[in-house]
């Protein structure tokens, strides 16, 4: 039987080629969700540009985008207030 010290050493693989490969990965799901959500978007502004409505589509998504930005805020503000019971 050998001795562990005369067994060939296992070579590891370098811990930035897993880096990369990981953000790689990240960047490829980031970019393909944000491909989809434009792509749903353009097919809205389309839907509704076909019907005359594209003012709908303005308010609507102002309405949203406002939301969108108020939300944390108001997270930020609650979420410092003690809770009352």
């Amino acid at each position: 039987m050998r001795a562990p010290s005369d067994l060939p050493r296992r070579q590891r693989r370098p811990i930035r080629g897993r880096i990369w490969v990981l953000v790689a990965l990240v960047v490829l799901f980031i970019l393909l969700t944000s491909l989809r959500s434009i792509a749903g978007f353009y097919t809205d502004y389309l839907w509704f540009k076909e019907l005359h409505f594209t003012s709908v589509f303005r308010v609507s998504w102002s309405s949203n985008c406002s939301w969108l930005s108020c939300s944390p805020c108001c997270f930020r503000h609650h979420a410092g207030q003690p809770h009352h019971r």
